[in-house]
C-alpha cells in the first residue's frame, strides 16, 4: 500500500491529508519544484553504507543547495534517490525546532505518488542521537525513488530546517521471513525460538566506526525490569526487512550503534534476537533506565489497533522468559522510581506515549498470564497451526482473494480459483476476525483466509527440477514416507522428540535419532543413499532439520514435515558422522539436511 496510516497528528507519528488537502499538495508540487533558484532536482551524491544485506544512503540539504538556501520554502523539494529504498528517517540539526514536521511524498516510478506522510521528531528516548540531531521517525517507503518534501516549524508555519538530512535504507536483500523463522520446538517452558541476527541479515559492520571501533560496546547488567515498547512503524509491514530497517536507523541514523532493544515480536509471533549480547546486554530504548531492563519492542503501532493473538502469544512468553527470576505481577523500586511494575511500557519511565493506548491497556494481562507460564500453569507455547510452512494446498472456493497483506484493509493482489494449487509461506496471522497464511502458486504470491484452503491431494513439488535416472541412485530407502496431507506436525512443533536415551542431553534433534549414538542409527549410517544432484528426495522423518551448514552446530532455517520434497542440490559431505546433504524447497529455500531421512518418491 503507498501509505503509512496515521494515529493522528501528534508528534513524532505519521498522518495522512484529506482528499482535497492531497490535491492541493499534488498541485503546489506540480507547480514547480524549485531549488535555490535553480529550477531543477536537487543533486546530491548521497554517502552509503552498504553492508551484506543493506544498503543505506543520506540525502543532505546543505550538500545539494551548496550553502544556498530555498528560494521559496513553500516550493516542494524534489530529489531522486540512487537506488530503491523501503524506509526513511528524515532528521535536521540540533540548533533547529524540535517541534518541527517534515510533510513528504514517495513515488517508486515518479508519476504515482503517495499521500502525504507528516514526519515529527521521532519519541524513542535511548542514548543520545547523533551529533545532537534531532531525528525524524522512521516511516515504511516500499520500493520508493522519488521524494518531495518541504518542512514546517513547531508553529505550523514553512520554513526551512537548518542541516536538513534524509537518511534511506534498502534491507529488502538477505534471508526472507519463511526463511528464518523457526517454530518451536518444545510444550516445557524455555525461551520460545528466537531468531538470531544473522538469521535476520544484521550487518554486524554498522556496529563498528572508522578504524574498527565498536561504536556501542557490550555492557551486562541482570534483569530487573522488562520494559515493552512499540516500534509505532505500520502495522503487518514485511517483518525482516522491517528488521533491518530499525537496526540501520538505530545504528546509523540515531547513531547509537546497534538496535535498541533486546528482542522484537512480529504480528505471526515470531521473535527477533535484537540488541548484541542476549537479554542482559544494556540496551538503549529508555534513557536512564536502560540498565538492568530487558526491552522488548512490538513492531507496529498499537495506538487504536490490537495486537494479533499470535503477537500477545509471543509477547508473553518473551516477558516470562525475561521476568523467569522475578514476580511478574510485583513491582520494585528502579532509579528514582519508587515501585515500577516489573513488566511495564515504556511510557511508565519516560515521557512517551509507547506502547500505544490499545496495547498499554493489556499489560495487566500479560503480567497475569506471565506469571502462569513461571509457575508452570500455563503452557506459552501456541496452539497448532492449521497450515504450515511448506504444505500443499489448494482452495476451496470460487473467486477467492489473494491480498498484499494479512488482513481485509490490503489490496486484492488477484481472485484465484476454485483448486488453485499454493505452497504455504508462512503464517499464521490473526485479523478481521480470519486467520491468514501467506502462499505462493506458480505465478502469484500473496496473503488469503486459511478456511478458503484445503490440503492438495495430489501434492507436489512447485517446479520441481527433473528427476534422474533412477539407475545413478542407489536402492530406496527401508524407511517408508508419511504424505505430506495426511497427518502433517503442526508447524510450531515440528521437529519428532529424541529417544529416551538422549532426551537429557537437552540438544534438538535433525530428526528421531539424528544425535543418537545407538546401534539402530549405526546400521542406517552403514545403508547410506546416494542422490544425485537434481534427485527430487521426499522426507522420511516425521520432522527434518534444514540447516544453515552440513553440520549439527549449523543454524536451522526450518523444519521439513514428513512426505515434504525437496530437490538434492550436492553432497553427499560427510561430518559427524552423518552424510550431508544440500536440497531446495520449493520455495526456494536452500539447505543441508542427514540424508539418511531422505528417499526418493
Amino acid at each position: 500500500m503507498l501509505r503509512d496510516a496515521s494515529e493522528g497528528p501528534r508528534a513524532g507519528e505519521t498522518s495522512r491529508l484529506g482528499r482535497r488537502s492531497v490535491l492541493r499538495a499534488g498541485a503546489g508540487a506540480a507547480a514547480g519544484l524549485l531549488v535555490g533558484g535553480r529550477g531543477r532536482e536537487a543533486e546530491a551524491a548521497p554517502p552509503r553504507q552498504a553492508g551484506a544485506f543493506t544498503i543505506g544512503g543520506r540525502w543532505s540539504e546543505e550538500q545539494a543547495f551548496q550553502l544556498m538556501q530555498r528560494a521559496d520554502p513553500a516550493q516542494f523539494v524534489a530529489f531522486t534517490a540512487d537506488f530503491p529504498f523501503y524506509a526513511l528517517a528524515p532528521s535536521w540539526s540540533g540548533a533547529g525546532d524540535p517541534g518541527a514536521t517534515v510533510e513528504l511524498l514517495w513515488s517508486a516510478d515518479g508519476a504515482a505518488w503517495s499521500e502525504p506522510l507528516w514526519i515529527g521528531r521521532t519519541g524513542h528516548f535511548g542514548k543520545p542521537d547523533r551529533d545532537g540531531r534531532h531525528i525524524g521517525s522512521l516511516v515504511s517507503t516500499p520500493g520508493a525513488q522519488f521524494l518531495q518534501y518541504r518542512t514546517y516549524d513547531g508553529a505550523g508555519a514553512l520554513a526551512p530546517l537548518p542541516g536538513f538530512e534524509i537518511d534511506y535504507i534498502d534491507a529488502s536483500a538477505g534471508p526472507s521471513l519463511e526463511q528464518v523463522a523457526n517454530p518451536a520446538t518444545t510444550p516445557l517452558f524455555s525461551p520460545p525460538p528466537i531468531i538470531s541476527r544473522a538469521a535476520w541479515g544484521a550487518d554486524e559492520s554498522l556496529r563498528f566506526g572508522r578504524g574498527g571501533k565498536e561504536i556501542f560496546p557490550v555492557e551486562y547488567q541482570p534483569v530487573e525490569h522488562v520494559i515493552i515498547h512499540h516500534a509505532d512503524t505500520a502495522n503487518f509491514n514485511d517483518p525482516v526487512l522491517e528488521m533491518r530497517s530499525i537496526y540501520y536507523f538505530h545504528a546509523v541514523t540515531r547513531g547509537w550503534g546497534d538496535i535498541a532493544y533486546n528482542y522484537l515480536v512480529d504480528f505471526m509471533g515470531n521473535v527477533y534476537e535484537g540488541r548484541v549480547g542476549g537479554e542482559t546486554a544494556v540496551g538503549s530504548h529508555a534513557e536512564g533506565y536502560n540498565a538492568g531492563s530487558a526491552g522488548v519492542c512490538l513492531m507496529g503501532r498499537f495506538f487504536r489497533d490490537d495486537t494479533t493473538p499470535e503477537m500477545h502469544n509471543a509477547i508473553v512468553w518473551i516477558a516470562s522468559w525475561a521476568a523467569r527470576n522475578l514476580d511478574p505481577t510485583g513491582t520494585a523500586p528502579f532509579y528514582d522510581i519508587p515501585s515500577l511494575p516489573t513488566i511495564c511500557g515504556h511510557r511508565d519511565v519516560n515521557n512517551t506515549s509507547c506502547p500505544g493506548d490499545e496495547f498499554y491497556f493489556q499489560l495487566e494481562n500479560v503480567r497475569t498470564e506471565a506469571r502462569r507460564v513461571i509457575r508452570g500453569r500455563d503452557d506459552p507455547e501456541p496452539p497448532p497451526a492449521q497450515w504450515y510452512a511448506g504444505m500443499q494446498v489448494i482452495t476451496n472456493a470460487e473467486g477467492s482473494s489473494l491480498r498484499v497483506g494479512p488482513g481485509l484493509q490490503f489490496d486484492v493482489v488477484t481472485p484465484v480459483n476454485f483448486g488453485e494449487k499454493l505452497t504455504v509461506l508462512q503464517g499464521p496471522a490473526t485479523n478481521d476476525g480470519m486467520i491468514w497464511y501467506e502462499v505462493q502458486g506458480v505465478t502469484l504470491r500473496g496473503w488469503i483466509a486459511g478456511n478458503l484452503l484445503i490440503p492438495d491431494p495430489d501434492a507436489a513439488p512447485v517446479n520441481a527440477a527433473p528427476v534422474v535416472d533412477p539407475a545413478a541412485t542407489a536402492p530406496v530407502d527401508a524407511a517408508t514416507p508419511v504424505p505430506a496431507e495426511e497427518a502433517p506436525p503442526p508447524a510450531e512443533a515440528p521437529v519428532q522428540e529424541p529417544p529416551p536415551d538422549t532426551a537429557a542431553s537437552g540438544s534438538a534433534p535433525d530428526a528421531a535419532i539424528e544425535d543418537g549414538q545407538d546401534q539402530e542409527q549405526a546400521s542406517r549410517q552403514d545403508a547410506w543413499r546416494a542422490f544425485a544432484p537434481g534427485t527430487v528426495a521426499t522426507v522420511a522423518a516425521e520432522s527434518l532439520n534444514l540447516r544453515v551448514e552440513p553440520a549439527l552446530w549449523g543454524t536451522v532455517l526450518t523444519a521439513l514435515p514428513g512426505g515434504y520434497q525437496a530437490t538434492v542440490v550436492s553432497g553427499p559431505v560427510e561430518g559427524e558422522g552423518i552424510a550431508w546433504y544440500e536440497v531446495a524447497t520449493p520455495e526456494g529455500v536452500q539447505g543441508w539436511v542427514d540424508g539418511s531421512f531422505l528417499t526418493t518418491p
